[in-house]
């Protein structure tokens, strides 16, 4: 069963991707953020898993 959800601004979730990621486009972007990714510190890897962490208990206390 698919878990659709009507966001604040009321759009519905179809519960399927919109982006082509077989398109050239989206690989070209993939292997730029992978390279961005690559070039991070421990440090700035680590913060950024701690801000993603805390987004997520965020917004599983507003659901």
């Amino acid at each position: 069963m698919k878990n659709n959800k009507t966001l604040e601004d009321g759009i519905n979730g179809l519960g399927v991707g919109a982006v082509n990621t077989n398109s050239n486009e989206f690989k070209a972007l993939q292997r730029i953020i992978n390279k961005k990714a690559s070039e991070l510190t421990k440090k700035q890897i680590q913060e950024n898993k701690l801000l993603s962490l805390r987004f997520q208990r965020q917004t599983d206390l507003e659901h």
